[in-house]
């Protein structure tokens, strides 16, 4: 259970970071995994000094983390990323990208 507040605390602070960048979403994936990796190293620097490095730590350490990254999310106006604009009738266009995406969705479903 610890865990997976953990991962949730993770994820809620390092989207929030990435959605003020206001950045296209393939980059704002991009941040977030960027500011979920630092987050997590700069939690364990922090912790580190005091010996405090453990579950209670860290979770504590991401509560800190999440309550700064909403506050920032918040003062920006709630921005969310942008989505990518897809014209009509371009997928059918493109058979090789029909495939690609029936084979990474078979791959997802297996």
């Amino acid at each position: 259970m610890l865990l997976l507040a953990g991962v949730v605390l993770l994820l809620l602070g390092a989207g929030a970071a990435a959605c003020v960048l206001r950045l296209p979403l393939t980059s704002t994936l991009l941040a977030a995994y960027l500011f979920a990796s630092a987050e997590l190293v700069v939690i364990a620097e922090a912790l580190s000094p005091f010996h405090a490095i453990g579950r209670l730590g860290f979770l504590a350490g991401e509560t800190l983390v999440v309550a700064g990254a909403a506050c920032v999310w918040l003062r920006a106006g709630r921005p969310l990323p942008a989505l990518p604009r897809v014209a009509r009738g371009v997928v059918g266009r493109h058979t090789m990208l029909l495939v690609l995406a029936a084979a990474v969705g078979a791959a997802l479903c297996f």
